[in-house]
C-alpha cells in the first residue's frame, strides 16, 4: 500500500480524490482507478481476514459484527486518513489506551468518543495532521508569517 500510494496510480487516485472531472478532462479514466481501488482494498481486506481466520481457528457471523466496524472505522479517523500510516497510528494507540484504561473498564467507551470527538473537531486530518498543526500554532506565537508572492 505504501509502494501504490507513492507511485503514479497513487497520485493519480489523490487527483480522482480531489476533482473528478477534472482528472477526467486530462484524460483519466476515473471508473477504471475506483474499481482497481475497490479491487485493492477487497484484496487486502480478504487476506486480512484468512490471516485472522487462520488465527483464531474458527469464523462466523457474529466474528464482524457492527461494533468490529464501528472500532474499525475510528481508528481511521483518529489516526487519519488519506495517508499509509494513519490507521496504523490510530489502530496502535488505540489498541493500547484500553491497557492503560483497565481500572476504568466500564468508562472506556466514553474516552473512545471523547477521544474521537476531539479529534473530529479539533484535528481534522486526524494525528498525522498534528505535525502541521504544531507548525501552524508555533509560526502563531512566534510571529512567524509566511511571504506570499
Amino acid at each position: 500500500m505504501y509502494a501504490i500510494e507513492h507511485s503514479r496510480v497513487g497520485l493519480t487516485m489523490q487527483g480522482i480524490k480531489q476533482s473528478e472531472s477534472l482528472s477526467e478532462s486530462v484524460g483519466v479514466n476515473a471508473t477504471w482507478y475506483k474499481v482497481m481501488a475497490f479491487a485493492l482494498g477487497c484484496f487486502f481486506s480478504g487476506l486480512t481476514g484468512g490471516f485472522y481466520a487462520q488465527y483464531i481457528s474458527a469464523i462466523d457471523p457474529t466474528t464482524f459484527g457492527f461494533i468490529f466496524a464501528v472500532y474499525t472505522l475510528i481508528y481511521m479517523v483518529f489516526g487519519g486518513q488519506g495517508k499509509f500510516i494513519g490507521p496504523i497510528l490510530g489502530a496502535f494507540i488505540l489498541t493500547l489506551l484500553p491497557e492503560f484504561l483497565r481500572p476504568l473498564k466500564e468508562f472506556q467507551p466514553y474516552f473512545f468518543a471523547g477521544a474521537l470527538i476531539i479529534i473530529i473537531f479539533f484535528f481534522p486530518k486526524g494525528l498525522i495532521g498534528l505535525p502541521e498543526w504544531f507548525r501552524g500554532v508555533m509560526k502563531t506565537f512566534t510571529g512567524k508569517r509566511e511571504a506570499h508572492a
